[in-house]
């Protein structure tokens, strides 16, 4: 466990290694504009939201790039990447919810109309990537036999569990210095 510790706080000190989180990020970006506009699986607005939560993770990977030693920095880096995992599993928690539950009645219906964090209007911004096209519904969408929702909800918590590791061997480190 200690090799494991001292070889994640050494990898955290590499910028490359935080050039690698934020292109995984940016590249889910662009897997789900070729959903969007080749298979035209047109996004809801839970949809949206966890897009603005990917971007939002890849500028928290980001900033470690500028200096991943400075504890400034770090700090800054993981509040906005921990926000932004938090926020990407309201937005996934709540579209399964609505999928398994609400989407179900007689009347269900849902609004395309979004609420962004700061009343930022993005979805008039960049429509492209942040204009809801459709009603929330169960999507019949699968990859590898998983619905895409399922998906987003293992690639936050792969994230989360990438943040929590690497606060931890740092926490882990300095406490041994």
């Amino acid at each position: 466990m200690k090799n494991i510790m001292l070889n994640l706080y050494q990898l955290q000190k590499n910028r490359f290694f935080w050039m690698l989180l934020a292109l995984s990020a940016l590249l889910l970006i662009l897997l789900s504009l070729y959903f969007q506009l080749v298979l035209t699986e047109l996004p809801c607005k839970y949809c949206v939201y966890q897009r603005v939560a990917i971007l939002l993770i890849a500028t928290g990977f980001s900033i470690f790039i500028v200096n991943p030693l400075s504890s400034v920095i770090r700090k800054i880096g993981f509040s906005i990447t921990t926000i932004a995992i938090a926020y990407g599993f309201y937005a996934v928690i709540t579209q399964i919810y609505w999928q398994l539950t609400i989407s179900n009645t007689l009347f269900a219906t849902c609004s395309i109309k979004t609420e962004f964090p700061f009343n930022l209007p993005l979805d008039q911004w960049l429509p492209i990537l942040f204009k809801p096209q459709v009603e929330c519904q169960e999507s019949n969408f699968l990859l590898f036999n998983i619905p895409v929702t399922y998906w987003m909800l293992l690639i936050f918590s792969g994230y989360l569990a990438i943040i929590f590791l690497c606060a931890l061997s740092y926490k882990w480190h300095n406490k041994l210095n």
